[in-house]
């Protein structure tokens, strides 16, 4: 599943259980559960279908897009880019995602890589900002649940009711508050009237500088905090933050968000696209034939209507493990394999562990 966790399960007697790796630690959650009851999709004539696939993309003179999303981070899925990338069709790119905060934490340390799930573990105090923990990582969750929790975040989600210390700073307030914590950090005084722009008392500010600055610190960052058109500005102030809270010395020991999965995993199957075009700017109308893999656009691309239209103007392929919202607009649907169907190796941009999946 395309989630921070990446949990593991073991298939035995025809069941899934749980594993006792490092981070399942025996228990699946209520996603997993809905994902095993979704109705699979399946083709008894597949090689008819395959077939009436083929014969559409010899078409002379056609564009063709290749519109990827994360699906389950299994490398294997790559494989299908490769043989788009060898009938030269366009291949989007990019991310409708993280991709805004990836670049603010790029300006500043080049890349984003995620420390061990051991240096979460060690630490006395984390900092959640801008993102829902308790709902996006529920397995690395119940490994920390017993930390003094920090947050800061524009909605008052699960985890701010459990934190010591809760932010409740108005949309966009991340610049701000960054800066100030800057200059706390080094010792200045702080303008009260800066704080009462971000909806912050001097009691709820100085208690979290003070844990901040006396406890073992770890950063977990979300999504939402670069959800604006300076997001990359956003990230990088933040990331002064925690450069002055000691969490890059020499390299990331305190610091989470969406990491380069990838990194350090040598990829044979990936490639680099000779003619892209990027996600936020695609329109599906403007090809002749689109490829869609392991993605739902019609619910997280930008402007529904409009993508809804644009693809019932063009000759759309579906390919996933089950139907969706965009499933509905496809002339072609190619069932994939799912995890228990398909040897793989599962990444993730949560922590740096690295599952092999057996058929």
């Amino acid at each position: 599943m395309d989630c921070y966790d990446s949990c593991r399960v073991e298939y035995k007697d025809g069941a899934c259980k749980p594993s006792y790796d490092k981070i399942t630690n025996g228990k699946l959650c209520a996603k997993f559960a809905f994902m095993n009851q979704e109705e699979k999709l399946e083709d008894m004539h597949l090689l008819v279908t395959l077939e009436k696939m083929a014969q559409k993309l010899k078409e002379p003179n056609k564009k063709i897009l290749y519109y990827k999303g994360s699906g389950n981070l299994g490398v294997m899925q790559n494989i299908t880019k490769r043989f788009f990338e060898t009938i030269k069709a366009t291949i989007a790119t990019g991310s409708l995602c993280e991709n805004a905060g990836t670049e603010g934490i790029n300006l500043g340390r080049d890349f984003s890589v995620n420390p061990t799930i051991k240096e979460l573990e060690q630490s006395e105090v984390v900092l959640v900002w801008g993102r829902n923990l308790t709902e996006t990582s529920k397995h690395i969750y119940r490994l920390i649940e017993d930390k003094i929790f920090i947050t800061i975040d524009p909605m008052k989600t699960n985890i701010a009711s459990k934190s010591e210390v809760y932010l409740q700073i108005p949309p966009k307030g991340d610049y701000l508050l960054a800066k100030i914590m800057q200059n706390a950090l080094d010792g200045k005084d702080i303008d009260e009237k800066s704080l009462d722009v971000l909806n912050i008392t001097a009691k709820q500010f100085n208690e979290m500088i003070n844990l901040l600055k006396t406890k073992k610190v770890s950063v977990l960052l979300g999504v939402g905090a670069q959800k604006y058109k300076e997001g990359a500005s956003i990230f990088h102030e933040m990331d002064k933050v925690f450069d002055k809270l000691g969490l890059f010395d020499g390299k990331n020991t305190g610091v989470w968000y969406l990491g380069d999965s990838k990194y350090a995993f040598e990829d044979k199957i990936n490639i680099t696209a000779t003619n892209t075009c990027t996600y936020p700017d695609v329109k599906f109308d403007d090809y002749d034939i689109v490829f869609i893999q392991g993605a739902n656009p019609v619910v997280s691309a930008p402007n529904t209507g409009e993508i809804i239209k644009s693809l019932k103007k063009t000759f759309v392929i579906f390919m996933g493990t089950a139907k969706n919202d965009t499933s509905k607009y496809a002339d072609i649907i190619i069932p994939a394999k799912t995890y228990l169907q398909k040897k793989d190796v599962k990444l993730s941009y949560g922590h740096d562990e690295i599952n092999i999946c057996e058929v």
